[in-house]
């Protein structure tokens, strides 16, 4: 379900989380509001918050029901759960059961774990392999240390007040934006980036750093015009 709130400048929005990248990618401006939980866009995006809540309506409610089938998942969960109880209370009616019932009921729990833990590890490795590229790739491109130097610094003068610390922030965030551009180059964008280059010095209470996304959570674009 997609909802829309009014604001005293601009509209709020709150909508599936699989629905993020779509929302990013037309409303690059668009900021995230941790503590309402909501994006917030100004007001001259109206009408274009209509167009694309009525294109993204219809993939809400694919994901709800989508949602309400993951329910089921639970339930099933819970209910094999209770088995697996049951399971272990024929520890204390072993002499009542025949032996050779034990044996398969054994060897079946041993065959659904090792199918549990195959398919874990599988997922894992593969989420490994994907951020190991993504940190090659940000690393052949960027300067690393210039980044994580850079965040840091932002970090540090976030919350404070004054010409002096607005000054290193500025810089720091400045030499993102010259980071950015370079794997923007070469076709790619960093959300991580992307999301720190857009903080405002002046809104810590908002645009939270710990709040961005990971600067290698990277995605392939066409094109894209210069931040």
């Amino acid at each position: 379900m997609i909802e829309i709130f009014e604001l005293e400048k601009g509209f709020g929005v709150k909508f599936p989380f699989e629905l993020k990248d779509s929302f990013r990618a037309t409303f690059r401006t668009a900021k995230w509001n941790g503590y309402k939980k909501q994006w917030e866009v100004g007001p001259r995006s109206k009408k274009k918050l209509e167009q694309w809540i009525e294109i993204a309506s219809k993939a809400a409610e694919e994901i709800e029901l989508a949602d309400s089938e993951e329910l089921k998942k639970e339930e099933l969960a819970k209910i094999e759960a209770d088995i697996a109880k049951i399971r272990a209370g024929i520890a204390n009616r072993r002499k009542e059961i025949n032996a050779v019932n034990v044996v398969e009921m054994l060897n079946s729990a041993k065959e659904e774990l090792a199918k549990a833990q195959a398919e874990f590890e599988a997922a894992t490795t593969e989420k490994s392999i994907k951020l190991a590229e993504a940190k090659e790739m940000l690393s052949r491109v960027c300067d690393i240390n210039t980044i994580q130097a850079a965040i840091s610094k932002m970090k540090d003068n976030h919350n404070k007040v004054g010409s002096k610390p607005r000054g290193i922030f500025d810089i720091a965030q400045h030499e993102l934006i010259q980071e950015y551009k370079k794997i923007q180059a070469i076709g790619f964008r960093s959300w991580g980036l992307y999301d720190l280059i857009n903080l405002n010095f002046n809104r810590p209470d908002r645009d939270r750093i710990d709040d961005c996304s990971s600067i290698y959570e990277l995605e392939k674009i066409e094109s894209e015009v210069n931040e």
